[in-house]
């Protein structure tokens, strides 16, 4: 195979994996599966998450993470990421920026929330597989969601 091809082909499947690593951590968060969640992250990550959430390395992310899936206020969480843009650095690190809504629905309450949210994100290989090493979240939008009017 002709060495331009064998790198075009390397960078397009570097690319999907980083694509099946987001959307792996949002399904994680839907089914509130901490191990897949911890699984998105390198052991040393970091991760500011704003609201005064600055989160470096394991036992922090896992920390965030059970007290998040566990709270009752958040058991409806579904967020939906488009317009990712990944730019390769090397064979073994990239940068990702992606757009995200998230949706809330609060039990018991005739509200939920909608955020929008932009990712700023460097990913690292880790023995073969893609992770989060750092993540910073800019928040752009929020809105209070009338529950009332909803079919169900």
């Amino acid at each position: 195979m002709d060495t331009e091809f064998s790198e075009r082909l390397s960078r397009i499947e570097n690319h999907m994996a980083i694509e099946r690593l987001r959307h792996t951590y949002w399904l994680a968060i839907v089914e509130r599966d901490l191990e897949t969640m911890l699984s998105c992250y390198t052991d040393d990550s970091h991760s500011e998450f704003g609201f005064g959430f600055d989160l470096k390395g394991a036992d922090a992310t896992r920390a965030f993470y059970a007290d998040l899936f566990a709270r009752e206020e958040l058991k409806v969480q579904v967020p939906f990421g488009t317009n990712g843009i990944i730019d390769m650095v090397d064979e073994d690190k990239a940068n990702g920026s992606w757009l995200i809504q998230v949706s809330i629905i609060n039990h018991g309450k005739d509200h939920g929330a909608r955020s929008h949210v932009r990712y700023r994100e460097t990913y690292r290989k880790v023995s073969d597989a893609w992770k989060i090493a750092y993540q910073k979240t800019e928040y752009l939008f929020f809105e209070k969601i009338d529950l009332l009017d909803s079919p169900i």
